[in-house]
């Protein structure tokens, strides 16, 4: 069976983002408002949607 692209690892998705695999770890550790993730038994995985509602949810206006 292949693998279900729209759920990524957290590795995945530290490099959708561009961070660090810690960092997101960090954020769930501490409920500190990252991106939601689904936990499966002890796998954790991030829904490509979510990861995109994250980023618009986070989104700051430019000052001019």
């Amino acid at each position: 069976m292949a693998p279900n692209r729209e759920l990524l690892t957290t590795r995945e998705a530290a490099t959708y983002f561009g961070c660090s695999r810690q960092k997101l770890e960090w954020h769930r550790h501490h409920r500190n408002g990252g991106p939601r993730y689904s936990k499966i038994g002890a796998l954790v995985r991030y829904s490509l949607n979510d990861l995109h509602a994250y980023l618009e949810e986070t989104k700051v206006e430019a000052l001019r």
